[in-house]
């Protein structure tokens, strides 16, 4: 009788001893499983406050350089008539002097510089202006725009929040080769009177206006606006 209460004791103590072992296993395996859950959450979460951190350095509307200035003494441009066809009292004005900088901190200057200028005022996220650049890059590469003619992109009504942001790369991507000046605070649009884009401003060797031209260009347009610029 005791042999057999002894052997069954031992068969209960090696029983509690095989759930002791069993429970201690499941709560290792447990804290391991709860460990690798907060060290994925921690990961998640570096993950979005980093995405986060990129998303606020590439939303900055100015690019990272400053505002472009009034250089000269030459007053603002009023905005082109309404009317289609009427007379535009800016033909014939000086054209401010702007100096400012190209996304990359290179300085840029439109008008004023001794070199006849096509100045053409673009936003990143207007359609127009999307479908208009790859047709005056093509237009450019073709060999068609004179070597005495700069042509310079101001880009302007930066906004973060809508397309081909930043207007920087869109530009590249598109492959236009001419200088780009930053005008994030519409220093210049303000300047030369645009009110919307795309905007032409056409300035000649003398830093005068011989033409201006809001709303989208056909190329046959460019051609005689520029040919205007060569005769002077």
């Amino acid at each position: 009788m005791n042999a057999t209460n002894t052997k069954r004791e031992r068969k209960k103590a090696r029983r509690a001893e095989r759930i002791a072992a069993e429970r201690a296993a499941a709560k290792r395996q447990q804290m391991l499983r709860r460990a690798r859950v907060g060290l994925l959450a921690l990961l998640v979460v570096g993950a979005i406050v980093a995405a986060a951190l990129f998303m606020v350095r590439g939303a900055d509307a100015t690019l990272g350089v400053p505002a472009p200035e009034v250089s000269g003494e030459a007053p603002s441009l009023p905005p082109p008539p309404a009317e289609q066809g009427a007379e535009d009292p800016a033909v014939g004005s000086r054209a401010p002097q702007i100096t400012g900088y190209d996304p990359d901190g290179e300085p840029v200057q439109i008008g004023g510089t001794g070199q006849p200028q096509a100045l053409s005022f673009l936003a990143h996220w207007c359609p127009h202006c999307q479908a208009e650049v790859p047709e005056v890059v093509e237009w450019v590469e073709e060999g068609n725009l004179p070597s005495g003619v700069d042509l310079v992109a101001v880009s302007t009504q930066h906004d973060p929040a809508r397309p081909n942001w930043p207007p920087d790369r869109w530009l590249a991507d598109e492959g236009w080769q001419g200088p780009v000046l930053v005008d994030h605070d519409l220093t210049a649009s303000e300047a030369y009177g645009a009110r919307g884009t795309p905007f032409w401003v056409f300035v000649d060797g003398d830093g005068t206006v011989v033409a201006r031209h809001p709303g989208r260009l056909t190329l046959g347009e460019l051609a005689d606006y520029v040919d205007a610029l060569e005769r002077g």
